[in-house]
Formats: C-alpha cells, structure tokens, sequence
C-alpha cells in the first residue's frame, strides 16, 4: 500500500496524501513543498480541517527519524525545525478529541548543510548587564537573499525590532531578570533562514551593598564591599559615608569597593554612593544599618 514496512524506510515508498481521508476533509501542507531542498531551518506551515469532527491537535512528524517533532493544539501549525543534512518525510496528523488520527498528509525534502547564519557579537553569552542592553549581530548566507533582522526576547516572547539588511547594532531597554534574545535572519519571502540566540541576566543600574548586610552586629573592624553598575552613564568613583556621624570614610575609583573600616561601638547607617565622570554628581545610593559591638 505505500507504507514503510519498517522505521527508516520511508524514503524507499511515496508519500502520502489523506492516506485516511474518509470524511471529506484533510490536511494540507503548504509549506515546504514536496521535493523540496531546503537548508537545516525547515518551516512547517499546515492546517486540516474536518466538516464532521472537531479537531483537537496537529502532529508533525519526521518519519524518516521516527521522531515527533511538535503537538499543536488547533488546526494549524506555522512553526521552523532545525533538522540535520539529507533525505526528510514530513508528516502532519490532524487529531480528533479522542486523539485518534484522523487524516495524514506528508511531504518529501532534502535538507542541504547551508553555509551562513547569524553571528551575534553583543551581549556575549551568559553576561550580566544593565538594563540598557546593545544588541550587535551580523548575518550571511551563501544561498538566499536576506531581507532583514528580527530581534525577539524569547523570555518574554516579545519581538524586539525588525531592521533591513543583514546587519543590527541597536540599544533596547530590558526589565532586570533572565533574559534570552534572539536574532533571527529572514529570506525574501521572510522565511527563518537561520537564528542564534543568547541568555544574559539584566541588574538593574544602582549600588548594590552586599557586606555589611543590613541589622547585622560587627566588631569593630567592618568590611564594606559594594559594586554599583550605570547602563546610561560612566562612574568615576565610589564614596563611602558614615552617615551617623557624617564621616565620608573612603573615596574609591571605579565602580567597586571592598575596604575594611575602623568604627566605634554603637549605632552606624553606612552609605555608598557612586559618582558620575565629569560632573561628579552622585547616581545612586545605597545604605545598611549595623550595629558594633566592643
């Protein structure tokens, strides 16, 4: 009848097209198209529709693998898989509300190793910034045409920008948290072509005490370490204040401190501020109260 007698098979019979059509309706698959090539991004795009039964789910399928690739609730499926070189069948299953297959359209692809994809060289993996955050990618591709950048932060599922051309070098303004963004190059036909993605965790900008910590009892020597981080302006210095006496104890360049002071028995509120270049105009501030003991 057509059918692979055995998984890793499939590219030995013909496809299949509503193999199960009984009912008049069907799936149909608009995308890739059948004997396609293809690079390693390959976009499914399909929907089924059924005039006598609900239809619960999509299910794509790479059947030369034998490998489920998505369940998509509804009657559509619009999403890209990264698939490795050489002979693909696609399938896509409409389900009913029983999770019975209820037809089952396939398409047959080479996916080819394509050379390009997506370089994005700012934010660097990993890397903890502020909340002013440069994005700097570049995209290449030997075999299409590249229409333009998408930037998402898939964190959020939030596009970020669409910019023409192969190439961004753009500053957006994230939330503090995890983050991960991605940058993805499109064709002519604004297909994926290829994507790359980086996680970063975004502080927030001010001055952050992290010795002392705030009510704790100290003996008389008392360590301060603070680190302060500006996404929109350049520290000069960190000043280190006894506010309970109005004592400045310390003035360190940079933006982080981590010094040992001398203080007396009795009630302090320690603050630490960082000070702007030029102007030295003070930024953020940040205070601990502690208590010293003999």
């Amino acid at each position: 009848m057509g059918i692979a007698p055995v998984l890793g098979q499939s590219a030995n019979v013909s496809a299949m097209n509503d193999f199960f059509s009984s009912t008049g309706g069907g799936v149909t698959i608009t995308s890739p198209a059948q004997n396609a090539t293809t690079g390693t991004q390959v976009l499914v795009t399909a929907t089924a529709s059924e005039p006598s039964t609900q239809i619960s789910q999509l299910q794509v399928w790479d059947d030369t693998l034998g490998q489920k690739l998505a369940v998509v609730n509804g009657s559509s499926v619009n999403q890209t898989f990264t698939l490795a070189p050489g002979f693909h069948r696609l399938i896509v299953e409409d389900m009913s509300a029983t999770y019975q297959v209820l037809h089952t359209s396939s398409v047959d692809i080479t996916v080819s190793a394509v050379t390009g994809g997506v370089t994005i060289t700012s934010p660097t993996q990993s890397a903890t910034t502020g909340t002013q955050v440069l994005v700097t990618a570049t995209a290449s591709e030997s075999s299409a045409q590249i229409s333009q950048l998408q930037v998402w932060d898939d964190t959020l599922g939030q596009k970020l920008a669409v910019v023409n051309g192969s190439s961004i070098n753009q500053m957006f303004t994230l939330a503090p948290g995890f983050h991960r963004l991605i940058v993805e190059d499109m064709s002519a036909t604004y297909q994926v072509l290829h994507k790359s993605s980086v996680d970063i965790t975004v502080v927030a900008d001010g001055v952050t005490i992290s010795s002392p910590t705030q009510n704790a009892t100290t003996g008389s020597q008392v360590l301060v370490t603070a680190t302060a981080r500006e996404s929109s302006a350049q520290i000069s210095q960190m000043q280190v204040w006894d506010y309970t006496t109005g004592q400045k104890l310390a003035v360190v360049w940079g933006s982080s401190v981590n010094q040992s002071f001398t203080l007396a028995a009795g009630f302090h509120r320690l603050i630490v501020e960082d000070i702007s270049s030029g102007t030295y105009q003070v930024l953020h501030k940040s205070s601990v109260d502690i208590n010293v003991v003999p």
